[in-house]
């Protein structure tokens, strides 16, 4: 018998091409010029990109989430125009002061309203992940008690959202951002011990390298649970320019935890965008694009051609 001339192998047990599994690219709203983004949604498939991640506060700068409903329409069709899939929200939290973890009650309870509100847009924009981004500094407030007010934000967020089919991603974050619940291990924790399926978790490459994470165990342990990548670089470079983050090592452990979701390219907008959007989605295509298996896939999919077809 052939290699590989098993059919159900043959489809896609081993990923790679053959079985159509491979991660899909996305691209963040960050990386193009604020407000303007429909126009550009027939321009990425063109890059290999299927994807949009959207960032609120750039996207619709100053408008109230619970107005956002003829905006997110509009983006909704062109999507689907564009046959781009919108692959969720980022940054939930920033650009709102006003709304978040330790600076009291009210901001709490703004926080709470403001998530709901977002992932009620995530969910009309057909999109899933909400990456929950901002700051988390406790600052001189306890350890415990701090951990005490985030589960409080959880109880209250989580049973609002898993109605709509989204799934809130609790992320790492640089120390320049953070001094709580900070880093991967922290937030792994933490999303086991809440249990919950509307939580989930994402990983950042730029925040990993700062963080000091970038051996494997933080993925080895998120295997069948990462929900999204960004592939970044440090201040939100365009990838690849900043020299400290090595994206083909990380497609090494995305790849070894047959990770099939979504890697976005998370970058802010340069003065001349077409050109180096173009190059930066050659770039990230060439480091996450898998390679690693590709004699192997291409030798189990000529087995595949060999076999006798079944009557």
């Amino acid at each position: 018998m052939a290699p590989g001339c098993s059919h159900e192998r043959a489809r896609g047990g081993l990923g790679g091409a053959a079985g159509g599994a491979e991660m899909k690219f996305a691209l963040s709203t960050l990386a193009l010029p604020a407000g303007t983004h429909g126009a550009w949604l027939p321009t990425l498939a063109q890059l290999g990109l299927s994807g949009l991640e959207v960032v609120p506060h750039h996207t619709w700068r100053g408008r109230d989430p619970a107005s956002l409903g003829p905006e997110a329409a509009v983006l909704a069709r062109a999507a689907r125009l564009a046959e781009v899939e919108i692959v969720g929200l980022h940054g939930l939290l920033d650009d709102a002061p006003e709304a978040g973890l330790f600076q009291g009650k009210e901001a709490l309870q703004r926080a709470v309203e403001r998530i709901v509100q977002l992932s009620s847009v995530c969910r009309d924009l057909g999109g899933r992940s909400l990456v929950l981004g901002g700051q988390r500094w406790r600052g001189e407030l306890d350890e415990m008690t701090a951990w005490g007010e985030l589960l409080q934000l959880l109880d209250r967020v989580l049973p609002q959202i898993e109605g709509h089919g989204t799934v809130l991603c609790i992320d790492p974050l640089a120390p320049e951002r953070a001094d709580f619940c900070q880093r991967a291990n922290e937030c792994r924790l933490l999303v086991d011990y809440v249990g919950h399926p509307a939580l989930g978790f994402q990983l950042n490459s730029a925040v990993m390298v700062a963080n000091g994470e970038t051996g494997h165990a933080p993925f080895s342990v998120l295997r069948g649970r990462l929900d999204l990548f960004h592939a970044a670089e440090p201040d939100l470079l365009p990838i690849t320019t900043s020299g400290r983050v090595d994206h083909t090592d990380f497609r090494r452990h995305l790849a070894a935890i047959s990770f099939r979701e979504w890697v976005v390219l998370h970058q802010r907008a340069t003065a001349d965008v077409a050109p180096d959007l173009e190059q930066a989605a050659r770039r990230l295509t060439y480091h996450y694009r898998r390679r690693d298996n590709a004699s192997l896939v291409q030798l189990v999919a000529a087995g595949a051609a060999s076999c006798p077809t079944a009557h």
